[in-house]
């Protein structure tokens, strides 16, 4: 009889507590969410677990929430990991606690998300957070950003120029002379002192962005009529902005494939689940240098298609793409954002 493996947890008390918080923040995000989506239609499916395991459980892995193409959600993903290495003496590293959590609405009126917060331990008692946060709306929507600056601001007053600053250069994509998003936070290496201060900024800016999510995708819902075909025309074409950048630019997601595959649906599950082939190839055009050979090889995995569906089949096979393509090119990981 086959023997099941447990996910294992970490077990210094930072990584404990670090743990702690990011599954509260978890479940404010899906339980906020879940209940707005069944107001909007009481027969929705709801949210998916999905269990993934490093090493067969042996060193940590991960449950995510996930529910693509539904009466409300385009794609949505809700991300806790932790990874640890304590019985590794020859690593450095001790564990890494994660959310990461990427919500795309089928509403074209409603922004999208990126959310992530982290906590990287190594075993010499020293740790840092990485603190991300951006709103990503397909088309304007001046109080929905307001809103978002306004948390992003009372959450982390000191941080917020710098981590503004940060995030504006991450998020920028020069081909295209465009950032994906219109608010941008990005605070990394931020330390643990002895007070603790940085856990609670944290905890207060991770619950601080739910609830603003959740009022904007509350009160946006309520324009969710009938949207006009340039509506998501628009939609389409902001959501192939996202794919692009997320495949070609950003630092994070190529560092989620390349350091093991245990996880490639849930490292992209950030990808939008429909984007235009033609919208890419016009993208396409406007690159050059190693960038735009593996975009390419990235587009002929796409059918032929105005409004290419980006199945777990499709991402599978981008992920192994992508992997293979920096472990044959390491030195282009230099140019990531």
């Amino acid at each position: 009889m086959a023997v099941m493996v447990q996910r294992g947890l970490a077990g210094s008390l930072e990584a404990v507590t670090a743990y702690a918080l990011v599954r509260v923040l978890q479940f404010r995000l899906l339980s906020g969410l879940s209940g707005i989506a069944r107001n909007y239609d009481p027969e929705h499916p709801g949210f998916c677990a999905v269990e993934w395991l490093r090493d067969k459980g042996v060193h940590g892995g991960g449950i995510r929430y996930c529910i693509s193409n539904s009466s409300f959600f385009n794609q949505a993903s809700i991300n806790v990991s932790q990874v640890h290495f304590d019985d590794s003496p020859m690593m450095s590293l001790g564990s890494v606690t994660a959310i990461s959590a990427i919500v795309h609405p089928l509403n074209p009126f409603t922004p999208s998300l990126h959310f992530h917060i982290c906590w990287t331990e190594s075993k010499f008692g020293q740790g840092a957070w990485r603190l991300i946060f951006d709103l990503n709306p397909s088309m304007e929507n001046r109080s929905a950003k307001s809103l978002f600056i306004k948390a992003l601001k009372q959450g982390a007053p000191e941080q917020y120029e710098e981590a503004k600053s940060i995030g504006d250069k991450y998020f920028y994509i020069p081909s295209l002379k465009r950032h994906r998003g219109v608010a941008h936070f990005f605070l990394e290496d931020f330390k643990l002192k002895a007070n603790g201060t940085e856990t609670g900024l944290a905890e207060r800016l991770g619950k601080s962005i739910i609830d603003c999510y959740l009022d904007i995708v509350e009160t946006t819902s309520n324009k969710f009529i009938s949207p006009k075909a340039e509506d998501l025309e628009r939609q389409l074409y902001f959501h192939s902005v996202y794919f692009f950048q997320v495949l070609t630019l950003d630092r994070g997601t190529m560092a989620g494939l390349i350091v093991h595959d245990q996880n490639d649906l849930g490292v992209l599950a950030s990808l939008p689940y429909w984007v235009s082939k033609p919208i890419l190839e016009g993208f396409l055009e406007k690159m050059n240098g190693h960038k735009k050979e593996l975009f390419q090889i990235i587009l002929s995995i796409l059918p032929d298609q105005v409004r290419c569906e980006i199945s777990d089949s499709i991402r599978q096979k981008i992920a192994s793409k992508l992997r293979n393509y920096y472990l044959l090119n390491p030195h282009q990981l230099r140019e990531l954002s």
